[in-house]
């Protein structure tokens, strides 16, 4: 998911056969922010933030796609079932879960219920 501004929406780069052929090769669905809701650029920003901070930082010298591919995979991991996320929206002091935490205790809870 990237900006719906103008520069990142008709860049070279994102036009290109290249990145497409690189989404598709990965299933990924390349999404742009809704127009007029700038609160949706903020999780963007914050995301691309704990990324560069977290991972990409860290692994700058790395050379090699598959290494640095499997290194992403395991951060991936750590963010999702490891790393604490405060979800803000809920009206709970103790409002700190990993991913998968938060999805089974108030999403797949609630699914079963039904």
């Amino acid at each position: 998911r990237t900006d719906n501004a103008m520069v990142f929406k008709h860049t070279n780069w994102v036009q290109t056969s290249e990145f497409n052929n690189i989404l598709k090769q990965y299933n990924i669905n390349h999404e742009f922010i809704p127009l007029g809701q700038p609160e949706c650029n903020g999780v963007i920003e914050r995301q691309h933030r704990i990324l560069d901070e977290e991972f990409i930082k860290h692994n700058i010298l790395i050379k090699n796609f598959k290494e640095y591919e499997c290194r992403l995979k395991e951060y991936q991991n750590y963010f999702n079932t490891n790393r604490f996320h405060k979800y803000s929206f809920m009206n709970n002091k103790n409002n700190f879960y990993t991913p998968m935490q938060f999805l089974t205790k108030y999403y797949f809870n609630k699914l079963n219920a039904c």
